[in-house]
Formats: C-alpha cells, sequence, structure tokens
C-alpha cells in the first residue's frame, strides 16, 4: 500500500482542525503552528489519521486570500452590494433609492430590502450598448406569485419607472412569457428573446442568478448552474435611460424579497467564474477587484509513493522540503477539493536523493498565469494509435503560462506598441471581441510579439536572430533555431511542445483530454461527430458558440487552472515538427533541431474541428506562414 503525506493551503486552523477531525475515526495528538501567519508552518507533532488504515502524517498551511472568498472577476463596471447605501462601491454609480431606504440582512452581509409595491433602486444606464455583458446577485423572495400581467422583475434595463414603456433588458418572471413562474432573462427590440431556467424560486430562500449576453447569445445561470440559452439573440444591449433593481418599468412589477451583492460587467462571465461566484456564498467576492489574477483556492494534496515521507517545511516560495524518500524512484502528489476525497494526479516528481526540494504551488504568480510544477509525465498517445505521437517519458522544468489564450484586446496593446517601437508584423490578427482569443496571426506574429510583450515589461527578450544573443528578433521570417532563444531569460515565450502538452494535462498524465477519456460541448468549444465513441455531442457546432470561438476562460479550467486547452482555437507552439518525441533529450525537449520545409507545430484542437483533435496527444505540423481565423497561442515564461 502507498504511503501518503497531505497538505493544505488555503484553509484557517480553526477550520481545517474541525474538517480533520470530522472526517477521520481516530487521531494523536495535533499539529502545533508557529510563527504567525508566516506560511513557513513547521510541524512539531504529528497528526496521525488511520481513515487510510496507515498513518498520515499532516501538514497545515494559511490561506492567502479569505477563506472561502473568491477575487472579482475581470470586467466589473458596477457593484452595488446593498450594505446601508446604494453607492456603487467599485465606480462613480450610485443609485437611488426610491421612495425609502430599507435594507435587511443579505446573503453576503446586508441588502436591499423590496416591498413589492414600490421600493426600488434606479441606476445610471450602464448596461446599454455594451455588446456583451454579465449583471449577477443573490436574492431571497418572500413571495412569489407572477399572477400580474406585468411579471415580477430583479432587474430591469427601461425608460423611466411608471412610464409604462417597454423595458429592454429584464432578470425575473413574466405570466406572459412561461405560465410556470421560471426565472428569465431576456431582452427586446422588436420581440422578446428570451432565456428560461426552468426553475421557480422557493419563497425565503436565497438563490444566485445571473445573465449574461453577446455572441454566444443569452444564459441565465441559477445557483451557478447554466440553466438556459437563446442563441437567437446576439446582439449588444438595447438603448435604455436607467437600469433598476426591484423591478421593471411598470407599475406593479416589483418584488417583494431581498436582494444582494448586485454586479454588472463589461463581458459575459464563463461557467467556472459564475460557479465560483455562488460557491463563495456568503464569504462573497473579495472587496477589491481583482483583474488577471490566477485564483489560488482551497486543496488538499498527498504525495504517494514506494516508501512513506515525512514534509519537513512549507517554505513562503511554495516549495516543499520532503524526506525519507528512496533516491532513483518517483513519487505523486495528488489532489483533491475536499476529503475524503477524489483523489487526481498532480504531479510526478522524481526523487533524486533522500531530502528533496520542489516548487509545488505559486501563492503569487504573474498577473494572468499559473505554475505549470517541473516534473514528468507520459507525453503522447495511450489510447487511440495516434502514429506520430507513441509515447515516451519526458521530464519538463516548472514554467508560469498564461491561464488563457492571448485575447483580441490583450493583443493590441502589445501590437500597438510594437509598431511603434520598431517591430513588423505580418497580421494585425483579428477577434470576435475583445475578450476572445486572438486569430490569424502566423507562427512569425506570435514569436515576435512575445518578444515585445517582456520589452514593453521590462524583460530580457527570449528570441533572437544570431547566436550571440545580441540581435533581437523583431521584424522579417527567420527561421529560428534552438541556438538563438535565451531559454534563461525572464522575458514571454510559445511554450515547446513537452510544456504545452504537460500543462494541458493538467496532472493527468495519460487521459485523453484534459479532464478524462470523453468530450462534450458542456467542456470544450468544437466541432461534435458520431463518428468517435468517446464524443458525447450533442453532434455540430457547440449551440453556444455556432462556428465561432469562445469567450476566453467559458469553460472550466484543468487541474492547473488553465481555461481553453482543448477547443476554441489552434495553439502555435516552439517545436520544429518531428518524431519521435523527446528530441534532443527526453529532459526538457525542444523539439528537433530544424526540418526540411521548416514546419511548426499547433495544439488543441479549435471550434471547427473534431473531438479528435481536442486530444492532449494530437499534433498538426503547419508552415510558419499559415495564418488562419481558428488559430491563436498563449505564452509561458520561465521562473
Amino acid at each position: 500500500m502507498p504511503h501518503f503525506q497531505m497538505f493544505y493551503p488555503n484553509l484557517g486552523i480553526d477550520s481545517l482542525i474541525k474538517k480533520l477531525l470530522k472526517t477521520t475515526a481516530s487521531y494523536k495528538n495535533y499539529i502545533v503552528i508557529q510563527n504567525g501567519l508566516n506560511p513557513e508552518l513547521l510541524m512539531k507533532t504529528k497528526l496521525y489519521l488511520l481513515s487510510f488504515n496507515l498513518a498520515l502524517p499532516f501538514l497545515l498551511l494559511l490561506p492567502s486570500l479569505g477563506r472561502g472568498q473568491v477575487p472579482v472577476p475581470a470586467g466589473i463596471l458596477g457593484w452595488w452590494p446593498g450594505d446601508n447605501s446604494p453607492q456603487d462601491i467599485i465606480g462613480n454609480h450610485a443609485g437611488t433609492f426610491v421612495p425609502d431606504a430599507k435594507y435587511g440582512t443579505g446573503e453576503v452581509f446586508q441588502a436591499f430590502d423590496f416591498d413589492g409595491s414600490d421600493s426600488y433602486v434606479q441606476l445610471p444606464a450602464l448596461a446599454s450598448g455594451l455588446s456583451q455583458g454579465t449583471i449577477e446577485f443573490w436574492f431571497n423572495a418572500r413571495t412569489w406569485n407572477p399572477t400580474n400581467n406585468y411579471g415580477m422583475f430583479l432587474w430591469a434595463q427601461s425608460a423611466v419607472p411608471g412610464s409604462g414603456s417597454f423595458d429592454y433588458m429584464d432578470l425575473g418572471t413574466h405570466p406572459g412569457f412561461s405560465s410556470t413562474g421560471e426565472l428569465m432573462f431576456g431582452f427586446y427590440t422588436t420581440d422578446w428573446f428570451w432565456a428560461k431556467s426552468g426553475v421557480r424560486p422557493q419563497a425565503s430562500t436565497w438563490y444566485h442568478v445571473a445573465g449574461t449576453w453577446g455572441p454566444g447569445g443569452l444564459c441565465i445561470y441559477v445557483n451557478g448552474a447554466l440553466c438556459g440559452t437563446n442563441a437567437n439573440y446576439t446582439g449588444p444591449a438595447p438603448g435604455g435611460n436607467c437600469d433598476l433593481i426591484g423591478r421593471s418599468s411598470w407599475n406593479g412589477s416589483g418584488v417583494n424579497a431581498l436582494v444582494d451583492e448586485v454586479s454588472l460587467y463589461n463581458r459575459a462571465l464563463s461557467v467556472s467564474e459564475i460557479a465560483g461566484i455562488y460557491a463563495a456564498g456568503s464569504q462573497g467576492k473579495t472587496r477589491q477587484p481583482v483583474n488577471n489574477v490566477t485564483v489560488q483556492v482551497a486543496h488538499f494534496f498527498r504525495i504517494s509513493g514506494p516508501a512513506a515521507t515525512t514534509i519537513t517545511a512549507f517554505k513562503p516560495n511554495g516549495k516543499i522540503v520532503w524526506s525519507n524518500t528512496l533516491a532513483g524512484t518517483n513519487y505523486t502528489v495528488q489532489t483533491s477539493p475536499s476529503l475524503p476525497g477524489n483523489w487526481v494526479n498532480y504531479v510526478q516528481l522524481p526523487a533524486t536523493q533522500a531530502v528533496n526540494t520542489n516548487l509545488i504551488f505559486a501563492f503569487n504568480p504573474p498577473a494572468g498565469m499559473t505554475l505549470i510544477p517541473a516534473g514528468s509525465f507520459t507525453m503522447g498517445d495511450t489510447l487511440d494509435g495516434e502514429g506520430d505521437a507513441v509515447s515516451t517519458n519526458v521530464y519538463v522544468s516548472g514554467v508560469y503560462m498564461d491561464v488563457n489564450l492571448v485575447t483580441f484586446s490583450q493583443w493590441q496593446r502589445v501590437y500597438n506598441w510594437a509598431t511603434n517601437h520598431g517591430y513588423g508584423f505580418d497580421h494585425a490578427g483579428s477577434g470576435v471581441a475583445t475578450n476572445y482569443p486572438v486569430e490569424n496571426l502566423d507562427w512569425w506574429d506570435c514569436v515576435k510579439w512575445c518578444n515585445a510583450r517582456s520589452q514593453q515589461a521590462g524583460l530580457t527578450p527570449v528570441y533572437y536572430t544570431d547566436s550571440g544573443l545580441t540581435l533581437v528578433y523583431t521584424n522579417g521570417q527567420v527561421n529560428l533555431t534552438n541556438a538563438t532563444i535565451n531559454w534563461s531569460a525572464n522575458g514571454y515565450r510559445l511554450p515547446t511542445e513537452a510544456e504545452w502538452e504537460k500543462a494541458a494535462r493538467g496532472g493527468l498524465s495519460t487521459n485523453r483530454f484534459p479532464w478524462g477519456n470523453t468530450i462534450s460541448e458542456t467542456q470544450a468549444n468544437y466541432y461534435a461527430y458520431s463518428g468517435y465513441t468517446y464524443d458525447l455531442g450533442p453532434y455540430g457546432f457547440n449551440q453556444h458558440f455556432p462556428d465561432y470561438a469562445n469567450s476566453v476562460g467559458y469553460f472550466a479550467p484543468n487541474g492547473y487552472g488553465l481555461y481553453d486547452m482543448a477547443g476554441n482555437v489552434f495553439e502555435w507552439v516552439w517545436d520544429y515538427y518531428g518524431t519521435p518525441y523527446g528530441q534532443p533529450t527526453a529532459i526538457n525537449p525542444t523539439g528537433p533541431p530544424t526540418t526540411s520545409a521548416y514546419v511548426r507545430v499547433i495544439r488543441g484542437g479549435s471550434y471547427q474541428s473534431y473531438a479528435w483533435d481536442a486530444r492532449c496527444a494530437f499534433r498538426i505540423q503547419e508552415l510558419p506562414t499559415w495564418a488562419y481565423f481558428n488559430v491563436g497561442f498563449r505564452c509561458v515564461k520561465g521562473l
């Protein structure tokens, strides 16, 4: 039986000890914490748990964020928490409480308290004209009996209240369009377009609800789950004179309810972002907006190997020191979101000596990036007979990787800087919208953009046109080689093929996809086809993104917190195309030195390609001049 050592980042001391005692039958002693809030915690005594029929020493780590809280997603325009004021705590968009201020106990702190008669909050028309966006909040209705002709609305974009004019955006319910009292999210232009949830709220119960709009259509979420869509409306939010909380423009449409933490965004939040806000519950969002930050949430870890180990230290930089190992053998760090745990592999660590130190967690990665820990993995296909991806074991050093694909807005910011500082590109790039991946780029565009991103940030560029590494690559189409890369530079670059595949697998070394061995349109944006038994469809283009890319971060991340590693758009990597894997060495392989056709590799699949292409092992060779509307990239950065 393997031996396990477990440790816990991001949990409070009291809550963790209570959790341990609830999930185990017996114990000895407990952990002694030193150094106050310093994350380097020393274990003076060991906590032995018998839940696995063997002694398990535990090490406790403190949270880097408030327990249970989630950072505010990027793109927030206004946030009205209802804490004794209609004040917007993000911007200068204060509301007016009509006719008198009343507040009650909310899900997070306090909430707006509406009587269902004539009280509401009137806001500026912030949602008007947004090409995409999200409105999300908590509510608790004392009654939910929409029998009148005007419906019951928690949020609306409309003309002046009481004018009797049409609303332009509503979130609530309307008997004229559904007789069940279900929650609905809709837009009006020449007619109403509704996304219907099928969820009728129960009285005196807190619900989290969110409505999103954009090129993917309308979506409504209830309690963190996508419950309804309407792909027939893809335009911007219609115009209106004001936004309303607690009613629509029609008299008699108010709600007798508490409404809490109303937040408006200028982009369609992803499924995972909305689910994260719901999961935070009464802890809520952090009161400081955090844009482009990797969220580090609570995890449980254990080390499995051929002999019992002891974690002797966890350092502030995320390194663990572990001892009593058998040198020359491999150990696997596994992770689970809860106990007793559904354990999945996180990273495989070779034990080089009796005492080892490994970086396995980054508390403060670069903005918008996450740590891909160093370790070994099985690269290539073990399931489908991929002829040019014969599996082999390789070791890859740790890197930081962009959590998301490079977006069109991110591309444009660097591109505009670069073209004013001597850079030349083959293509200007394109994108569905600002928060969608940039497309239509050849390989050389991506490499030069990496250099420009580095120089704009004051970092050392990676790519050069000479082996002396003195001439920064900024123009033209140059067949770069490993000899013209400064691998030790602190700037941005394309991932190697091995780095990309290790990151895509998210710790699951031999699975077909980043999450497992089957795929469906709830997991990725691809073209579903009945010819593959592992493709669960529904078949054809993804119904939410019919024949175009999805906004970044829309689908759930993999085990390393990376989004869109399967589907959406293909991704350029560094390597020349070649077989077998492991060139020129199985330790940090960088691909063959060159090829006669100078072809490079793209990975990951796209919204137009089959599930076969979205597999972690799938690879395509393309000329570096190839620029297409379903090809993009992401960057890595050395530690």
